[in-house]
Protein backbone atom coordinates (compact mmCIF):
# COMPACT_ATOMS: atom_id res chain seq x y z
CA UNK A 1 0.00 0.00 0.00
CA UNK A 2 1.34 3.53 -1.61
CA UNK A 3 0.00 6.02 1.64
CA UNK A 4 0.38 9.87 0.74
CA UNK A 5 2.00 11.62 3.31
CA UNK A 6 3.97 14.85 2.15
CA UNK A 7 3.41 16.90 -0.89
CA UNK A 8 6.59 18.48 -1.50
CA UNK A 9 7.54 19.77 -4.95
CA UNK A 10 11.25 19.26 -6.21
CA UNK A 11 11.84 21.83 -8.50
CA UNK A 12 14.12 19.02 -10.78
CA UNK A 13 11.42 16.45 -11.36
CA UNK A 14 7.91 17.72 -9.84
CA UNK A 15 7.20 14.89 -8.20
CA UNK A 16 5.01 14.31 -5.19
CA UNK A 17 7.38 13.37 -2.76
CA UNK A 18 5.85 10.06 -0.83
CA UNK A 19 6.53 8.20 2.56
CA UNK A 20 4.12 5.61 3.02
CA UNK A 21 3.48 1.98 1.99
CA UNK A 22 1.28 -1.46 2.33
CA UNK A 23 1.11 -1.96 5.88
CA UNK A 24 -2.07 -2.92 7.75
CA UNK A 25 -3.16 -3.55 11.33
CA UNK A 26 -0.70 -6.12 12.16
CA UNK A 27 -0.31 -8.34 8.48
CA UNK A 28 1.97 -6.41 5.63
CA UNK A 29 0.87 -6.40 1.87
CA UNK A 30 3.56 -9.35 1.67
CA UNK A 31 1.10 -11.21 4.03
CA UNK A 32 -2.30 -10.23 2.71
CA UNK A 33 -4.37 -12.97 1.19
CA UNK A 34 -7.28 -12.59 -0.76
CA UNK A 35 -9.46 -11.52 2.13
CA UNK A 36 -11.95 -14.36 1.29
CA UNK A 37 -13.12 -17.28 3.08
CA UNK A 38 -11.78 -20.44 3.07
CA UNK A 39 -13.13 -23.08 0.90
CA UNK A 40 -16.84 -23.99 1.62
CA UNK A 41 -17.83 -27.45 2.18
CA UNK A 42 -18.67 -28.90 -0.82
CA UNK A 43 -22.72 -29.03 -1.61
CA UNK A 44 -22.67 -32.95 -1.26
CA UNK A 45 -20.58 -32.65 1.68
CA UNK A 46 -23.07 -30.86 3.47
CA UNK A 47 -26.05 -32.62 1.73
CA UNK A 48 -27.17 -29.91 -1.06
CA UNK A 49 -30.68 -29.62 -1.41
CA UNK A 50 -32.79 -30.21 -4.86
CA UNK A 51 -32.32 -26.24 -5.63
CA UNK A 52 -28.80 -25.94 -4.52
CA UNK A 53 -27.83 -29.25 -7.42
CA UNK A 54 -30.46 -27.28 -9.78
CA UNK A 55 -28.50 -24.15 -8.91
CA UNK A 56 -25.15 -25.70 -9.63
CA UNK A 57 -25.77 -27.67 -12.77
CA UNK A 58 -27.21 -24.58 -14.30
CA UNK A 59 -23.86 -22.29 -13.71
CA UNK A 60 -22.04 -25.51 -14.75
CA UNK A 61 -23.64 -25.05 -18.14
CA UNK A 62 -23.23 -21.38 -18.40
CA UNK A 63 -20.10 -21.52 -17.75
CA UNK A 64 -19.45 -23.59 -20.33
CA UNK A 65 -20.61 -21.33 -22.34
CA UNK A 66 -18.45 -18.57 -21.01
CA UNK A 67 -15.48 -21.06 -22.13
CA UNK A 68 -16.28 -21.49 -25.49
CA UNK A 69 -17.80 -17.55 -26.65
CA UNK A 70 -21.01 -19.22 -26.90
CA UNK A 71 -23.60 -16.22 -25.67
CA UNK A 72 -26.79 -18.55 -26.13
CA UNK A 73 -25.22 -21.30 -23.53
CA UNK A 74 -24.45 -18.26 -21.01
CA UNK A 75 -27.87 -16.76 -21.02
CA UNK A 76 -29.29 -20.30 -21.26
CA UNK A 77 -31.39 -20.37 -17.80
CA UNK A 78 -31.12 -16.36 -17.44
CA UNK A 79 -34.51 -14.31 -17.40
CA UNK A 80 -35.64 -11.87 -19.33
CA UNK A 81 -34.94 -8.91 -17.28
CA UNK A 82 -31.59 -10.16 -16.56
CA UNK A 83 -30.24 -10.78 -20.37
CA UNK A 84 -29.14 -7.26 -20.85
CA UNK A 85 -27.10 -7.31 -18.16
CA UNK A 86 -25.44 -10.68 -18.68
CA UNK A 87 -24.28 -9.94 -22.04
CA UNK A 88 -22.62 -7.06 -21.44
CA UNK A 89 -21.02 -9.11 -18.23
CA UNK A 90 -20.74 -11.77 -21.21
CA UNK A 91 -18.77 -9.62 -23.06
CA UNK A 92 -16.29 -7.69 -20.32
CA UNK A 93 -15.38 -11.59 -19.04
CA UNK A 94 -14.02 -12.37 -22.79
CA UNK A 95 -12.74 -9.23 -22.91
CA UNK A 96 -10.50 -9.55 -19.58
CA UNK A 97 -9.94 -13.37 -20.86
CA UNK A 98 -11.52 -14.99 -17.43
CA UNK A 99 -10.80 -18.29 -18.05
CA UNK A 100 -10.96 -21.35 -15.77
CA UNK A 101 -14.21 -20.41 -14.17
CA UNK A 102 -15.37 -22.95 -11.69
CA UNK A 103 -18.40 -23.37 -9.41
CA UNK A 104 -16.71 -24.34 -6.17
CA UNK A 105 -20.02 -24.21 -3.87
CA UNK A 106 -23.68 -23.33 -3.81
CA UNK A 107 -26.22 -22.18 -0.88
CA UNK A 108 -29.18 -21.41 -0.21
CA UNK A 109 -28.86 -18.36 2.34
CA UNK A 110 -32.61 -18.58 2.92
CA UNK A 111 -32.37 -22.03 4.37
CA UNK A 112 -35.68 -21.31 6.60
CA UNK A 113 -37.34 -20.95 3.49
CA UNK A 114 -37.41 -24.86 1.58
CA UNK A 115 -39.78 -25.30 -1.73
CA UNK A 116 -40.22 -21.28 -1.36
CA UNK A 117 -40.76 -19.92 -4.99
CA UNK A 118 -38.14 -17.54 -5.17
CA UNK A 119 -34.97 -18.44 -3.25
CA UNK A 120 -31.18 -16.44 -2.85
CA UNK A 121 -28.26 -18.38 -3.19
CA UNK A 122 -24.95 -17.88 -2.62
CA UNK A 123 -22.83 -19.26 -5.92
CA UNK A 124 -19.26 -19.31 -4.92
CA UNK A 125 -16.49 -19.70 -7.99
CA UNK A 126 -12.74 -19.33 -8.47
CA UNK A 127 -11.34 -18.06 -11.71
CA UNK A 128 -7.87 -17.20 -13.18
CA UNK A 129 -7.39 -13.92 -16.02
CA UNK A 130 -5.51 -15.53 -18.51
CA UNK A 131 -1.56 -14.75 -19.35
CA UNK A 132 -1.14 -13.33 -15.79
CA UNK A 133 -2.64 -15.77 -13.00
CA UNK A 134 -0.59 -18.45 -12.07
CA UNK A 135 -3.08 -19.56 -9.56
CA UNK A 136 -6.88 -19.22 -8.55
CA UNK A 137 -8.62 -16.36 -7.17
CA UNK A 138 -12.13 -16.71 -5.87
CA UNK A 139 -15.36 -14.88 -5.80
CA UNK A 140 -19.14 -15.39 -4.47
CA UNK A 141 -22.56 -14.03 -6.04
CA UNK A 142 -25.87 -13.38 -4.36
CA UNK A 143 -27.75 -14.81 -7.11
CA UNK A 144 -31.85 -15.03 -6.66
CA UNK A 145 -33.45 -18.10 -8.39
CA UNK A 146 -37.26 -19.08 -8.95
CA UNK A 147 -39.20 -22.24 -10.35
CA UNK A 148 -39.22 -22.75 -13.93
CA UNK A 149 -40.38 -25.71 -15.37
CA UNK A 150 -39.57 -25.00 -18.86
CA UNK A 151 -36.13 -24.58 -17.74
CA UNK A 152 -34.01 -27.62 -18.51
CA UNK A 153 -32.56 -26.99 -14.79
CA UNK A 154 -35.98 -26.27 -13.35
CA UNK A 155 -34.60 -22.96 -12.02
CA UNK A 156 -34.23 -19.63 -13.88
CA UNK A 157 -31.90 -16.33 -12.87
CA UNK A 158 -33.74 -13.32 -11.38
CA UNK A 159 -31.28 -11.95 -10.00
CA UNK A 160 -27.28 -11.26 -9.49
CA UNK A 161 -24.64 -9.27 -7.56
CA UNK A 162 -21.72 -9.67 -5.50
CA UNK A 163 -21.73 -11.51 -2.76
CA UNK A 164 -18.42 -10.14 -0.96
CA UNK A 165 -16.37 -8.19 -3.22
CA UNK A 166 -16.71 -6.87 -6.53
CA UNK A 167 -14.23 -8.02 -9.39
CA UNK A 168 -12.78 -6.86 -12.30
CA UNK A 169 -15.14 -7.08 -14.48
CA UNK A 170 -17.74 -5.32 -12.25
CA UNK A 171 -15.99 -1.92 -12.93
CA UNK A 172 -18.19 0.77 -14.73
CA UNK A 173 -16.89 2.43 -18.04
CA UNK A 174 -14.46 -0.40 -18.19
CA UNK A 175 -11.47 -0.13 -20.12
CA UNK A 176 -8.83 -2.89 -20.51
CA UNK A 177 -5.77 -2.39 -21.87
CA UNK A 178 -3.20 -5.14 -22.58
CA UNK A 179 0.40 -5.85 -23.52
CA UNK A 180 2.66 -8.87 -23.02
CA UNK A 181 3.14 -7.92 -19.42
CA UNK A 182 0.85 -5.42 -18.37
CA UNK A 183 -2.93 -5.53 -17.50
CA UNK A 184 -4.99 -2.61 -16.63
CA UNK A 185 -8.44 -2.13 -15.93
CA UNK A 186 -9.87 1.03 -15.61
CA UNK A 187 -13.31 2.76 -15.23
CA UNK A 188 -12.80 5.94 -17.61
CA UNK A 189 -11.71 6.87 -20.83
CA UNK A 190 -9.14 4.42 -23.42
CA UNK A 191 -6.97 7.57 -23.01
CA UNK A 192 -6.77 7.10 -19.06
CA UNK A 193 -6.48 3.41 -19.04
CA UNK A 194 -3.46 3.85 -21.66
CA UNK A 195 -1.73 6.50 -19.70
CA UNK A 196 -1.78 4.10 -16.40
CA UNK A 197 -0.47 1.19 -18.61
CA UNK A 198 2.52 3.57 -19.70
CA UNK A 199 3.27 4.47 -15.84
CA UNK A 200 2.86 0.53 -15.21
CA UNK A 201 5.51 -0.37 -17.89
CA UNK A 202 8.01 2.29 -16.77
CA UNK A 203 7.48 0.96 -13.18
CA UNK A 204 8.47 -2.28 -14.06
CA UNK A 205 11.22 -1.35 -16.09
CA UNK A 206 12.58 0.18 -13.17
CA UNK A 207 12.07 -2.76 -11.20
CA UNK A 208 13.55 -5.22 -13.83
CA UNK A 209 17.01 -2.82 -13.86
CA UNK A 210 16.94 -3.31 -10.18
CA UNK A 211 15.72 -6.67 -9.25
CA UNK A 212 16.89 -8.19 -11.81
CA UNK A 213 13.41 -9.54 -13.10
CA UNK A 214 9.89 -8.45 -14.26
CA UNK A 215 6.67 -10.15 -12.89
CA UNK A 216 3.26 -9.53 -15.27
CA UNK A 217 1.02 -7.00 -13.47
CA UNK A 218 -2.73 -6.41 -12.95
CA UNK A 219 -3.52 -3.07 -11.96
CA UNK A 220 -7.37 -1.85 -11.45
CA UNK A 221 -7.80 1.49 -11.29
CA UNK A 222 -11.72 2.24 -10.38
CA UNK A 223 -13.94 5.28 -10.09
CA UNK A 224 -14.26 6.07 -6.89
CA UNK A 225 -12.63 5.17 -3.23
CA UNK A 226 -15.44 3.28 -2.36
CA UNK A 227 -15.32 1.01 -5.32
CA UNK A 228 -11.53 0.06 -4.56
CA UNK A 229 -12.04 -0.20 -1.48
CA UNK A 230 -15.00 -2.67 -1.37
CA UNK A 231 -12.51 -4.46 -4.41
CA UNK A 232 -9.94 -4.98 -1.73
CA UNK A 233 -12.33 -5.78 0.89
CA UNK A 234 -12.03 -2.94 3.44
CA UNK A 235 -14.02 0.15 3.97
CA UNK A 236 -13.23 3.58 2.45
CA UNK A 237 -12.58 5.09 5.70
CA UNK A 238 -9.49 2.75 6.18
CA UNK A 239 -7.43 3.93 3.36
CA UNK A 240 -7.79 7.60 3.67
CA UNK A 241 -4.61 9.01 1.88
CA UNK A 242 -3.69 5.81 0.24
CA UNK A 243 -2.41 5.86 -3.47
CA UNK A 244 -2.60 2.05 -3.85
CA UNK A 245 -2.68 -1.19 -2.49
CA UNK A 246 -1.60 -5.06 -3.67
CA UNK A 247 -3.48 -7.59 -2.71
CA UNK A 248 -4.21 -11.53 -4.09
CA UNK A 249 -4.32 -15.08 -2.18
CA UNK A 250 -1.09 -17.04 -1.67
CA UNK A 251 -0.55 -20.42 -1.86
CA UNK A 252 0.54 -22.92 0.71
CA UNK A 253 4.33 -22.14 0.17
CA UNK A 254 3.19 -18.32 0.82
CA UNK A 255 4.24 -17.74 -2.71
CA UNK A 256 1.63 -14.77 -4.63
CA UNK A 257 0.52 -16.20 -8.32
CA UNK A 258 -3.10 -13.89 -8.57
CA UNK A 259 -1.78 -10.24 -7.38
CA UNK A 260 -3.89 -7.37 -8.30
CA UNK A 261 -2.48 -3.71 -7.53
CA UNK A 262 -5.89 -1.29 -6.73
CA UNK A 263 -5.35 2.11 -7.38
CA UNK A 264 -7.00 4.50 -4.96
CA UNK A 265 -8.33 7.51 -7.61
CA UNK A 266 -8.43 10.58 -5.06
CA UNK A 267 -5.07 9.97 -3.78
CA UNK A 268 -3.68 9.03 -7.08
CA UNK A 269 -5.19 12.28 -8.32
CA UNK A 270 -2.92 14.51 -6.07
CA UNK A 271 -0.25 12.96 -7.88
CA UNK A 272 2.66 14.12 -10.57
CA UNK A 273 3.35 11.46 -13.10
CA UNK A 274 6.56 10.98 -11.90
CA UNK A 275 4.96 10.47 -7.87
CA UNK A 276 2.80 7.81 -9.86
CA UNK A 277 5.49 5.94 -11.66
CA UNK A 278 7.14 6.26 -7.82
CA UNK A 279 3.83 4.30 -6.32
CA UNK A 280 3.60 1.74 -8.80
CA UNK A 281 7.54 1.26 -8.88
CA UNK A 282 6.52 0.26 -4.42
CA UNK A 283 3.98 -2.09 -5.75
CA UNK A 284 5.14 -3.96 -8.42
CA UNK A 285 8.41 -4.79 -6.20
CA UNK A 286 5.82 -6.34 -3.90
CA UNK A 287 4.06 -7.85 -6.37
CA UNK A 288 7.48 -9.39 -7.87
CA UNK A 289 8.75 -10.39 -4.40
CA UNK A 290 5.57 -11.79 -3.36
CA UNK A 291 5.40 -14.09 -6.85
CA UNK A 292 9.15 -15.22 -5.83
CA UNK A 293 9.09 -19.40 -5.44
CA UNK A 294 11.17 -20.01 -2.34
CA UNK A 295 13.59 -21.94 -2.41
CA UNK A 296 13.17 -23.73 1.32
CA UNK A 297 9.60 -24.66 -0.23
CA UNK A 298 7.79 -22.09 2.33
CA UNK A 299 8.19 -18.43 2.70
CA UNK A 300 9.71 -17.44 6.67
CA UNK A 301 8.04 -14.33 7.78
CA UNK A 302 9.62 -10.95 6.93
CA UNK A 303 9.58 -8.02 9.17
CA UNK A 304 7.58 -4.96 7.85
CA UNK A 305 10.95 -3.05 7.85
CA UNK A 306 12.48 -5.34 5.55
CA UNK A 307 9.56 -5.69 3.13
CA UNK A 308 8.62 -1.75 3.02
CA UNK A 309 11.59 -0.68 3.07
CA UNK A 310 12.94 -2.45 -0.15
CA UNK A 311 9.80 -1.31 -1.90
CA UNK A 312 10.64 1.87 -1.24
CA UNK A 313 14.62 1.49 -2.14
CA UNK A 314 13.40 0.16 -5.45
CA UNK A 315 10.50 2.56 -5.77
CA UNK A 316 13.13 5.90 -5.25
CA UNK A 317 16.36 3.83 -6.42
CA UNK A 318 18.10 6.39 -9.24
CA UNK A 319 15.81 9.46 -8.33
CA UNK A 320 17.79 12.97 -8.37
CA UNK A 321 15.85 13.45 -4.68
CA UNK A 322 17.66 14.71 -1.76
CA UNK A 323 16.96 11.80 0.86
CA UNK A 324 16.62 14.10 3.52
CA UNK A 325 13.42 15.33 2.00
CA UNK A 326 12.17 11.52 1.14
CA UNK A 327 12.31 10.72 5.18
CA UNK A 328 11.41 13.85 6.50
CA UNK A 329 9.05 12.89 8.74
CA UNK A 330 11.53 10.05 10.46
CA UNK A 331 14.19 12.72 10.73
CA UNK A 332 11.71 14.85 12.92
CA UNK A 333 11.11 11.88 14.92
CA UNK A 334 15.11 11.48 15.59
CA UNK A 335 15.35 14.57 16.11
CA UNK A 336 13.06 14.40 18.76
CA UNK A 337 13.58 11.56 20.72
CA UNK A 338 16.80 10.11 19.64
CA UNK A 339 18.75 7.66 17.27
CA UNK A 340 16.46 4.54 17.28
CA UNK A 341 18.93 1.73 18.53
CA UNK A 342 16.45 -1.21 17.05
CA UNK A 343 14.79 -1.43 13.56
CA UNK A 344 10.89 -0.78 13.42
CA UNK A 345 8.60 -2.93 14.66
CA UNK A 346 5.89 -4.13 12.70
CA UNK A 347 3.55 -2.19 15.00
CA UNK A 348 4.92 1.24 14.12
CA UNK A 349 3.53 0.50 10.52
CA UNK A 350 -0.01 0.32 11.60
CA UNK A 351 -2.45 3.10 10.19
CA UNK A 352 -3.66 5.56 12.87
CA UNK A 353 -0.84 5.10 15.44
CA UNK A 354 0.72 8.17 14.01
CA UNK A 355 4.24 6.53 13.23
CA UNK A 356 3.30 4.93 9.84
CA UNK A 357 5.42 7.71 7.88
CA UNK A 358 8.19 7.77 10.41
CA UNK A 359 8.76 3.91 10.11
CA UNK A 360 8.64 3.81 6.30
CA UNK A 361 10.99 5.95 5.91
CA UNK A 362 13.41 4.36 8.75
CA UNK A 363 12.62 1.18 6.75
CA UNK A 364 13.93 3.23 3.20
CA UNK A 365 17.21 4.15 5.38
CA UNK A 366 17.74 0.67 6.92
CA UNK A 367 17.93 -0.94 3.09
CA UNK A 368 20.05 1.90 1.79
CA UNK A 369 22.69 1.25 4.47
CA UNK A 370 22.66 -2.36 3.88
CA UNK A 371 22.94 -1.42 0.41
CA UNK A 372 25.78 0.65 1.15
CA UNK A 373 27.60 -1.91 2.37
CA UNK A 374 26.99 -5.16 0.36
CA UNK A 375 25.43 -3.28 -2.90
CA UNK A 376 22.05 -3.69 -4.36
CA UNK A 377 22.78 -7.11 -5.32
CA UNK A 378 23.36 -7.83 -1.53
CA UNK A 379 19.98 -6.31 -0.41
CA UNK A 380 18.28 -8.62 -2.64
CA UNK A 381 20.19 -11.19 -1.79
CA UNK A 382 19.76 -10.35 2.23
CA UNK A 383 15.70 -10.14 1.39
CA UNK A 384 15.97 -13.41 -0.33
CA UNK A 385 17.87 -15.08 2.43
CA UNK A 386 15.41 -13.97 4.94
CA UNK A 387 12.39 -15.09 3.09
CA UNK A 388 14.17 -18.20 2.51
CA UNK A 389 15.43 -19.26 5.68
CA UNK A 390 15.06 -16.49 8.49
CA UNK A 391 16.19 -13.10 9.15
CA UNK A 392 18.62 -14.26 11.38
CA UNK A 393 20.27 -16.47 9.11
CA UNK A 394 20.13 -13.46 6.58
CA UNK A 395 21.99 -11.56 8.68
CA UNK A 396 24.84 -14.31 9.73
CA UNK A 397 25.21 -14.24 5.99
CA UNK A 398 26.00 -10.53 5.71
CA UNK A 399 28.53 -11.30 8.92
CA UNK A 400 26.14 -10.54 11.66
CA UNK A 401 23.34 -7.95 12.44
CA UNK A 402 25.44 -5.86 14.43
CA UNK A 403 27.52 -3.85 12.28
CA UNK A 404 24.34 -3.08 9.69
CA UNK A 405 22.43 -1.90 12.40
CA UNK A 406 25.35 0.42 13.23
CA UNK A 407 25.61 1.22 9.66
CA UNK A 408 21.80 2.38 10.20
CA UNK A 409 22.05 4.11 12.92
CA UNK A 410 25.22 6.07 11.53
CA UNK A 411 23.44 6.90 8.63
CA UNK A 412 20.15 8.26 10.19
CA UNK A 413 22.40 9.95 12.96
CA UNK A 414 24.40 11.95 9.73
CA UNK A 415 20.93 12.77 8.25
CA UNK A 416 19.37 14.21 11.29
CA UNK A 417 22.03 16.51 11.90
CA UNK A 418 22.65 17.89 7.73
CA UNK A 419 25.35 15.48 7.12
CA UNK A 420 25.43 14.97 3.25
CA UNK A 421 24.87 11.31 2.29
CA UNK A 422 26.86 9.48 -0.26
Amino acid sequence: MRRLATATLTVVLAVVVLVGGCGWPGRSATQLGSGHPEPAQSGAARGATGREVAVHDLFVARLEGLRHGDLGSWLQGVDDAQADAQRRLFERMRLLRVGDVAVTDVRSLDPGRPGAGRERMAVSLSYRLAGFDAMSRRFALEVTVAEDSAAPSGVVVTGSRPLDRPQPWDLPRLQVHRSAATLVVTSGTPARAAAVARQTQTALDRVGRVLGAMHPAVVLVPGTDDLAARLLGRSADTLAGVAAVTDGPLGPDGTAGADRVVVLPTAWSELAAAGREVVLTHELTHLALRGRPHRSGARHAVPLWLSEGIAEYVAYHGLALPEATVVAPALEVVRRDGTPTRWPSDAQFEPGRGTLSAAYGLALLACRAIAGRHGPGGLLAFYRAASDHGVPSAFRSLGGEGPELAAWRARIAGLARGAPQR
